[in-house]
């Protein structure tokens, strides 16, 4: 037996009254009540007995009230704060319950709850306030890039969300196919049709056009009015690039053509051009408004494409460059070309069709076109105005017969008064 500890429980009946009263939690041998006896602490309880003063818990309606409220507070703290205030306030809070709990616990021996509002909900709430914090980020990431989605590529959007300051700076040479697109009749439809019917109307055929566009590898680049600037974009040139987009331009043809052939009161033939080379990809402005676009001779070039459709009564034509060693594919040179505002030619040819769906009587009519347009290029202008029509008649209309024919007219007025070399100038949009 602790005989120390005996002597302490012994004396208690020799206190006095008060004596009694301010041996309170002082019957222990050491004061910092850590090397304590058995004895000791019966010692203690008798003397809270005799006091009719032992240490008790707090009403259990209390307690649950002291529970509930806590995790209101520190459940509010969590969702408005952020995590790092969050933890501060929450230290500072359960530092401050903590010694409200004490000081209850030392003068009137009431037990607060410390194990659960401090360790458990406190935890259970940082690591729940993280999480909500996370996904409610996430959920707004999402949104955002959702809504950027709507304007620019998913691979700009990351990037934006990752680095905004890196704005200025992300500029890239690649290699791209442009695609420039025009809409015929857009005029007329703005003149007739009420803005919001007109709106209506050409987000219906934006549709038609993003559609092919999106699921071949495409990005729409640009809409201005009725134009639309896509591209396909790699690190080094790359023919499976080149196909895409041609299929993007034939997919777009027929989709339009179906679309117009349906509609009972409007139609917006469309003319595509398309050409291929290096360009700057980039977010491209100043101050506070920036767009992500291609800037380069190879867009510019796209549209003056777009716009020779016009003189051709064509519906898409491409470079040398973007079918140069493609298969798959029917097309049809026709010639050589200097386009409005440029300085070099470039070889044009009309993209007609996939190659299984070429009819015999289309490369029949294919071979008299180039036998046409040799004797074009050589000046032999009556024999190019008869293969030209030859070719009429076997296979009808023709916009670019057409057309090389009332060349073949002009420059055989005036061959002996200028030398050519076979390339023919364009000289308005």
């Amino acid at each position: 037996m602790n005989l120390k500890g005996k002597a302490v429980f012994v004396g208690l009946s020799q206190l006095s009254p008060i004596d009694q009263k301010e041996s309170f939690y002082t019957v222990y041998s050491e004061k910092h009540g850590l090397d304590i006896s058995g004895i000791e602490i019966a010692a203690t309880a008798f003397a809270n007995l005799l006091e009719n003063r032992p240490v008790q818990p707090i009403d259990f309606r209390v307690y649950l009230g002291v529970i509930f409220v806590w995790g209101i507070v520190i459940g509010f703290i969590c969702k408005r704060f952020s995590t790092t205030a969050a933890f501060f306030s929450m230290t500072g809070l359960v530092t401050v319950y903590l010694i409200f709990a004490i000081f209850q616990f030392k003068s009137r021996g009431i037990w607060y709850p410390v194990i659960t509002p401090c360790v458990l909900q406190t935890t259970l709430a940082l690591f729940s306030g993280v999480l909500w914090n996370y996904i409610e980020v996430k959920q707004e990431r999402q949104n955002i890039k959702k809504a950027f989605g709507y304007y620019l590529p998913n691979d700009v959007v990351e990037r934006l969300l990752t680095d905004i300051d890196g704005i200025h700076d992300s500029h890239q040479v690649v290699y791209g196919i442009c695609m420039s697109t025009d809409a015929e009749q857009y005029s007329f439809l703005s003149e007739v049709m009420e803005p919001k019917e007109l709106g209506n109307f050409m987000n219906r055929y934006y549709e038609l056009i993003f559609k092919p566009i999106r699921q071949h590898g495409g990005i729409v680049s640009d809409v201005v009015g009725d134009s639309v600037l896509a591209i396909w974009v790699s690190a080094k040139p790359e023919i499976v690039l080149r196909k895409e987009a041609c299929i993007a331009a034939l997919d777009i043809q027929r989709t339009i053509y179906n679309f117009n052939r349906t509609s009972q009161t409007h139609m917006l033939p469309t003319r595509i051009g398309l050409h291929s080379g290096k360009i700057l990809l980039g977010n491209i402005g100043a101050f506070d408004h920036y767009e992500y676009r291609p800037v380069g001779d190879i867009v510019n070039t796209a549209s003056r494409l777009e716009g020779l459709n016009k003189y051709l009564g064509t519906q898409v034509l491409v470079t040398r460059d973007v079918v140069s060693q493609l298969d798959g594919f029917y097309t049809r040179g026709l010639g050589e070309f200097k386009l409005a505002g440029k300085t070099k030619p470039v070889e044009v040819y009309e993209l007609i069709c996939r190659e299984e769906e070429v009819t015999e009587k289309q490369r029949r009519a294919g071979e008299i076109f180039q036998q046409a347009i040799r004797a074009f290029r050589n000046q032999s202008w009556d024999r190019a105005i008869n293969l030209f029509k030859e070719h009429m008649d076997y296979l009808g209309d023709d916009g670019p017969s057409q057309f090389f024919v009332q060349m073949c007219r002009d420059k055989r007025e005036v061959a002996k008064k200028e030398l050519w070399d076979g390339v023919v100038e364009i000289g308005r949009k």
